[in-house]
This record gives C-alpha cells, sequence and structure tokens, in this order.
C-alpha cells in the first residue's frame, strides 16, 4: 500500500533561515557609498565635456552608419540566395548576374566598410575607465 502526502504538509521541508529587516540601513549605506564613489571620481571640466560629448555623437553616427551598413548586406544576401534560387529551379540567370554585375564596385566595399567598423568598434569600443559607457 502506498502512502500520499498532503501538498499542505510542509513540516518534512527545512527552514529557511531568516533575517532581520534592516533596510533603511541598507538604504543608508547605499547612499553613503554612491557619494563616496561620486566624490572619488575625477570631475570634467568645461572643455573636457564637450570633447566627449562630440566624441559621443561621432561614435553614434559611426555606429549608425555601421547597422545601416548591416542591413544592407543582409538585402544584398537576400538578393544573391533568390539569384541561386533562381539559377537552380528555374534555370534563369537574370537575377544571379544582375548581382554578379554590382559585386565588386557596390557589394564589396559594403562588406569592407562593415568589416572596418566591426574591428573599429571593438578596438576603440567601451574604455572600462570611463564611467560614462556603463
Amino acid at each position: 500500500m502506498r502512502q500520499t502526502t498532503s501538498l499542505d504538509d510542509t513540516s518534512s521541508l527545512p527552514s529557511l533561515p531568516t533575517f532581520p529587516s534592516s533596510a533603511p540601513d541598507d538604504l543608508s549605506t547605499l547612499l553613503a557609498d554612491a557619494e563616496k564613489f561620486r566624490s572619488k571620481s575625477p570631475k570634467k571640466t568645461g572643455d573636457e565635456a564637450v570633447g566627449d560629448a562630440i566624441g559621443q555623437s561621432i561614435k553614434g553616427v559611426i555606429s549608425n552608419i555601421i547597422a545601416a551598413d548591416f542591413f544592407l548586406i543582409l538585402a544584398f544576401l537576400a538578393w544573391f540566395l533568390a539569384g541561386v534560387v533562381s539559377s537552380t529551379y528555374f534555370k534563369n540567370d537574370a537575377i544571379q548576374l544582375a548581382f554578379n554585375g554590382i559585386f565588386q564596385p557596390v557589394v564589396q566595399p559594403a562588406l569592407g566598410i562593415l568589416m572596418i567598423g566591426s574591428i573599429a568598434g571593438g578596438a576603440f569600443g567601451n574604455n572600462p575607465d570611463d564611467a560614462d559607457n556603463e
């Protein structure tokens, strides 16, 4: 005969430790730590702040260009795959020939821009010393 237990019976479960509630103390400690952290970080002068703002706007523009280029490359990939499917199944090479005609003057430079942007983003992207980039 099998013994069944009720799901409401929690007496056999180990009890979890309880901690005293010290939320106000934790909050004041957190605020004090944040104030210490702010006082330790170097203050930027007006010229440095303007330079950082210009640098951030340039990074933003380059990031937008790289994102647009990525989606352009995806469109070229779709065009290429459509040409391969058309050539393979429908024996029509027109789409593939049109893509091949623009590959060297258009697609290769777009791929180059994406690769250079990715490398530059990795090399100059986030500086762990900057608190602004978190």
